[in-house]
């Protein structure tokens, strides 16, 4: 009995290795590989003696590889960037606070530069018109001549910070696994229009996402391989918006909005001078423009918040990739983009366990 359990385990192997080899996406083979590796280190640290029980053996290879996944997962094992979630009171009061900071120091102060979103100045409200026609510069390209004329620093700075957070979109999957009355796409467009007035207060409210084990990875790939699945049905969406996120392209091309955005606000209007003019002049619209105050500070919250929901996502994905995590912490904006394109697909079954959830 032994002997044959042995060489099923073989045949087994074997099985899932030449359909890997046959496959020609690299992400499916390494992520398989990572979990054969993590498998193999569970064996080895158990017990022999715990090894002689024919099929249970299995299932007690299969809990400490889980277990072993899990405790090597990016949030767990890089020690720096811990699994965040409103669950925890400290992270809620923490946020909290932060929220209440923002409001006040980017809406509410006099001290700050411009006028409190209280005054309803007329001013702001222009510019904020003005900003909204020229919206990813769709106007200023194609009908120039009806498009506001807005300083290249002050509308570079708008379409950056509105680019970050279409950016925070790739998270969507991320509300499938929230608790009912937490809506992550409502957060996401209300953060795409009100940035941090609806982001911060998202990740004090956001629950941990589910994942899987390594044998449930395996069963993930052999059901492929039984039903001729091919790789593009990975991850069968039935929500459009979850489909273009998930989309290798979805990074490059939200980061190529945004570097074409820093261009133009360094080279764009050539009526408004060089570099250095332009850097004085964005100096001085940054002393006594509201707008572009909190648009400032809205980008420095994201940079300092936009690795938050990345170790969730990646242990979603059982993807376990220390240097892509360090990129989405050290580098602003560019890192989430980078991210969002060497992702691997999410598995199939946490979406099962949503439909599931949802017929319930």
């Amino acid at each position: 009995k032994k002997n044959n359990n042995n060489n099923n385990k073989k045949r087994h192997s074997t099985a899932i290795a030449a359909f890997l080899d046959g496959c020609e996406h690299r992400k499916i083979k390494k992520r398989w590989r990572w979990q054969q590796q993590q498998r193999n280190i569970a064996v080895k640290a158990t017990p022999p003696s715990s090894r002689e029980d024919g099929d249970d053996d299995d299932e007690s290879h299969s809990t400490a590889a889980s277990s072993s996944s899990l405790s090597s997962s990016p949030s767990s094992s890089s020690g720096i960037l811990p699994q965040f979630s409103g669950d925890n009171t400290a992270t809620k009061i923490t946020l909290g606070l932060l929220w209440a900071a923002y409001m006040w120091f980017v809406l509410l102060t006099p001290n700050a530069p411009g006028s409190p979103a209280t005054s309803l100045d007329p001013h702001d409200l222009t510019e904020a018109i003005q900003l909204s026609i020229n919206f990813w510069f769709v106007t200023p390209i194609l009908l120039p001549q009806l498009a506001p004329v807005i300083h290249p620093a002050f509308e570079g700075l708008f379409e950056t910070l509105v680019t970050w957070s279409v950016l925070y979109f790739g998270f969507i999957t991320e509300g499938r696994s929230q608790k009912k009355g937490v809506s992550t796409l409502g957060f996401l467009i209300g953060s795409s229009f009100l940035t941090n007035i609806f982001f911060i207060p998202y990740l004090a409210l956001r629950t941990s996402a589910p994942s899987l084990s390594p044998r449930q990875q395996v069963m993930e790939v052999e059901e492929e391989e039984q039903n001729g699945a091919g790789i593009n049905d990975v991850v069968p969406f039935e929500d459009r918006v979850e489909n273009i996120v998930e989309n290798k392209y979805f990074g490059v091309t939200v980061g190529s909005m945004a570097a074409f955005s820093i261009f133009w606000g360094l080279f764009a209007r050539p009526e408004y001078g060089d570099l250095s003019q332009r850097g004085a002049d964005f100096l001085q619209i940054l002393k006594n423009d509201r707008l572009a105050y909190s648009f400032l500070v809205d980008m420095g919250i994201f940079a300092l918040l936009q690795s938050w929901m990345v170790p969730d996502d990646m242990r979603r994905r059982n993807f376990d990739d220390s240097k892509v995590l360090w990129a989405t912490r050290l580098v602003p904006l560019f890192g989430i983009a980078y991210y969002m394109s060497v992702r691997p697909p999410i598995p199939r079954s946490l979406l099962k366990k949503k439909k599931k959830n949802d017929v319930l």
